[in-house]
């Protein structure tokens, strides 16, 4: 069986990852198995050559700001234990068709909202949980 580690889903959709590593994309035949005390999902489908299991990282979006750069995801990145924002950009790239640009925030949920408080004063209600913990 293959392995591989899936590029950010913000870059480029699971179905297209599936279709790239050899799959019919994302159907019904596609098998998701959650990592225990990770927000990676394992997901396992057919190909040409056998069995192929693509894993996500291990990362969790708090929510989307629509700011003046346009849609700033907020995320959480477990491995590092720090949150980020990311902004996509359009661009014509070899893998996917944007350029992520990724700036970190902060290593605690409360630093990280103060910061993006500052960042982004005229929005008075992010609406950002903390993310799960394991």
């Amino acid at each position: 069986m293959k392995h591989f580690t899936a590029f950010p889903l913000l870059l480029m959709s699971l179905d297209a990852q599936i279709k790239r590593r050899g799959g019919k994309g994302f159907n019904t035949s596609v098998k998701a198995t959650p990592i225990p005390g990770s927000y990676s999902v394992n997901y396992e489908f057919e190909t040409a050559d056998g069995l192929v299991t693509l894993t996500t990282l291990n990362e969790f979006q708090l929510g989307i700001i629509d700011s003046d750069q346009g849609r700033v995801h907020v995320m959480y990145c477990a491995d590092n234990k720090t949150f980020f924002k990311v902004v996509p950009t359009p661009s014509k790239r070899i893998v996917g068709d944007k350029i992520l640009w990724t700036t970190p925030i902060a290593e605690t949920f409360e630093q990280a909202m103060s910061t993006l408080k500052c960042w982004y004063p005229t929005h008075t209600n992010l609406k950002l949980d903390p993310p799960p913990i394991f």
